[in-house]
């Protein structure tokens, strides 16, 4: 569930229309996104050879590290201004998502320009997760089931936090013996405008 809230760093006006007269105004809130998002692009090289079919995600702290994703305990936001406030007894989050009609792009030929066109061609698979500040994500394994076979694969020590609004890209390439992550992109998460009218009275 995507959870949103309004920005309110730039006021926001009802406008009128001249000689309306049932007081009705229009009111466009811009929306910003109160969680972070985590992609992976996944990709097969010449070596992988079964179907390629990706049909789970599952995002949870490795087993016996230490707990980052801890911030389960009946979280709340704040509705002026998204701040998300942990439960007081911190339990420890997985984070799932299953997958359908996704094949894998694979590389055609044992050549750097083929990992690419199969990079480039491969889609992106998203979860939504609640902000996480620890910037080291070493301890988090994702879990990604292809043709129903699982695979581990801790994340990488990117420095980077899980802040609310950004989309964290993992690229992820298969190939016969291995699953490993290739590198990790941070974008903006796009901020999103009502197209509903908002009636003030």
């Amino acid at each position: 569930v995507d959870y949103m809230y309004a920005d309110q760093s730039t006021a926001v006006k009802a406008s009128y229309k001249k000689d309306d007269t049932n007081k009705t105004g229009k009111v466009t809130l811009a929306m910003k996104h109160a969680l972070a998002m985590v992609s992976f692009r996944v990709y097969a090289d010449h070596t992988y050879k079964n179907t390629g079919a990706f049909t789970k995600l599952v995002l949870a702290n490795k087993s016996g590290g230490t707990t980052i994703l801890n911030n389960g305990a009946s979280p709340t936001m704040k509705i002026k201004d998204g701040t998300i406030t942990v439960g007081s007894s911190p339990t420890a989050v997985t984070y799932t998502r299953d997958i359908a009609n996704y094949m894998l792009s694979k590389a055609t030929a044992d050549t750097d320009q083929a990992r690419a066109t199969a990079k480039n061609n491969a889609r992106k698979a998203s979860i939504l997760v609640l902000p996480e500040n620890t910037a080291d994500k070493s301890t988090v394994e994702a879990t990604l089931t292809i043709d129903n076979q699982d695979y581990k694969v801790a994340l990488p020590s990117s420095s980077s936090a899980w802040e609310a609004g950004k989309n964290y890209l993992y690229t992820v390439k298969l190939s016969g013996s291995e699953l490993v992550i290739s590198s990790v992109t941070v974008t903006q998460w796009t901020t999103v405008a009502s197209s509903t009218d908002l009636n003030i009275k």
